[in-house]
């Protein structure tokens, strides 16, 4: 079989916005920058055509051939422009040739995109009886947003897998085995997260550096020619087995090489650009992964069914060939976060000054050097790896219940073994100067600080309002437990429908993030925000 597409794809979107001169927010301001007005248009272009060929065959009963080969093309053109102005007179005077001048924050803008690809591919599999089987493509992609010397990329798959529940030794126990599969995978999966100008060096104008040449320009970016996919070498073993009908296990063991990693890296400011964009190093995670599901109560001739599962997933990594192409950002970010990349560390890894608590004598924190010497002085050349937000172990318990029409389900994630930075006690119980004092702040900042020599305290003398480094004191076990999702539902017997003239009627709740435990004491909402919800349905079909 052979398919072909092609589509067209033009969108031209604006808008505009004008606020009166009348509207109160422009009372205290000057006459001639009372009213607004705004203007955005963008204008886009795209293309995409693909072409494929299928064939597929059965041969003797026992072998089975599927192979696809195709090609695709895609072009994506964008043009984005506008402006704001602002002074205009009282009355109907809406359009932008009544104002003054253009708003403060600047002139016109104006930006325009152009990206194209183009991919070619392959993809086969061959089974013996259902039994043996095995899979393999190859792709090749090439876009304009790769680096000058790296337009085009290859990435490919293999794998193979052995299908025990249609051998012999295992069709004979009939009523055992609904799936019993071994399998195995190797691949590189590409992931281009990158613009169109991230491979070059770009420059913008700047029409107050005129000079007898023109008009002057400035980097705006560094770009890379060689800049490429980042590439993960994912490697991946798993078993699928169900039984009975009633016991069914997913489990995976994997190990993922990610290189190159694609990274923003520091640039000195002297060049009048901060970041650019880079192939950095590598990354490798192994971990292990699965479900289990057992059906407690399975009659499916009593419409009955309930079912629990247990997921599960355990992952670690480490960065690799980093040298020190990061170094400007660790040093940037040495009293803002915990966050280092260094060869050999885990890119959730908490590094802090280790701490040994207060001095019960005289008020003051204790660090704890690298050679294991105890010292008043906080320096960040003793940092350690003090813990990982990575948990050990992670998952959701769920329970599903079907019986004649009613269902219910419970969903409960928990999270074991990983470590949290307690910005709450950093920010509002020790780090809070003699203003805050004042005001609301964690009771904690009242009952658990050092007040007198001997006491056995968490926290400083609250009339200590120097700085305070960040620590190990800060970081606590984030284990955890909450009960996701809840969900209630019953759909009326067909009978009853029959007798109101109805084809159905269903009623349900839903319950979101009912509650949460946690070792962890800390506010939660204030950076991001979460909600506890419930809600009612009813589905009527007539």
């Amino acid at each position: 079989m052979v398919r072909g597409r092609f589509s067209v794809s033009k969108t031209t979107q604006e808008s505009e916005t004008f606020t009166s001169p009348s509207d109160t927010q422009f009372n205290e301001a000057e006459l001639l920058k009372k009213g607004t007005y705004s203007n955005n248009r963008s204008d886009s272009f795209s293309y995409d055509a693909d072409v494929s060929v299928t064939y597929g065959q059965l041969f003797a009963r026992k072998h089975q051939v599927n192979a696809v080969v195709g090609a695709s093309v895609r072009e994506n053109k964008s043009k984005d422009k506008g402006f704001d102005a602002q002074g205009f007179p009282e009355g109907d005077f809406t359009t932008p040739g009544f104002a003054n001048s253009y708003s403060d924050i600047g002139k016109p803008s104006y930006s325009d995109y152009t990206s194209r690809s183009a991919n070619f591919y392959f993809n086969g599999g061959y089974a013996f009886m259902n039994k043996y089987l095995l899979d393999a493509n190859i792709r090749m992609d090439g876009t304009s947003v790769f680096g000058s010397n790296k337009h085009f990329t290859t990435t490919w798959a293999f794998g193979i897998g052995w299908n025990i529940a249609y051998e012999d030794f295992i069709r004979n126990h009939t009523g055992i085995f609904n799936m019993f599969k071994i399998r195995g995978s190797i691949g590189n999966p590409g992931n281009q997260s990158f613009g169109a100008f991230n491979a070059i060096t770009t420059y913008k104008y700047n029409n107050w550096m005129l000079n007898n040449f023109g008009t002057g320009v400035l980097i705006n970016a560094f770009g890379d020619p060689n800049l490429e996919w980042q590439k993960t070498i994912d490697l991946n073993v798993g078993l699928d087995l169900s039984m009975w009908n009633r016991f069914h296990l997913n489990f995976d063991i994997y190990r993922k090489n990610t290189d190159p990693l694609l990274a923003s890296i520091g640039v000195p400011l002297s060049v009048g650009t901060t970041n650019r964009l880079a192939n950095i190093g590598q990354q490798v995670n192994k971990g292990y992964s699965g479900t289990v599901r057992y059906a407690i109560l399975y009659n499916p001739s009593n419409s009955l069914n309930w079912t629990m599962s247990v997921s599960f997933s355990h992952n670690s990594s480490e960065y690799r060939k980093i040298g020190d192409k990061l170094n400007q950002f660790n040093r940037e970010n040495l009293s803002k976060s915990l966050t280092r990349y260094y060869d050999g560390g885990s890119p959730t890894a908490l590094w802090a000054v280790r701490s040994a608590g207060i001095d019960p004598a005289t008020g003051q924190e204790i660090f704890i050097t690298k050679d294991g010497a105890y010292t008043f002085k906080h320096s960040y050349a003793d940092e350690v790896v003090v813990g990982d937000t990575r948990p050990d172990l992670e998952g959701v318990i769920g329970n599903t219940l079907y019986w004649k029409g009613f269902s219910a389900s419970v969903y409960c994630r928990y999270s074991l073994g990983g470590k949290a930075f307690n910005s709450t006690l950093y920010n509002k119980v020790e780090s809070i100067s003699r203003t805050d004092l004042s005001s609301n702040q964690d009771k904690r900042a009242l009952y658990d600080h050092w007040q007198k020599p001997g006491d056995i305290a968490q926290f400083k003398g609250i009339r200590e309002t120097s700085s305070t480094p960040m620590s190990s004191r800060f970081v606590q076990d984030n284990d955890y437990f909450t009960i996701e999702s809840v969900h209630v539902g019953w759909e009326l017997p067909t009978r009853w429908m029959e007798t109101i003239g109805f084809q159905g009627i269903s009623l349900s709740a839903y319950m979101n993030d009912i509650a949460r435990w946690s070792k962890i004491k800390d506010e939660r909402g204030t950076s991001y925000p979460f909600s506890r919800s419930v809600s009612f349905a009813v589905g009527i079909n007539f």
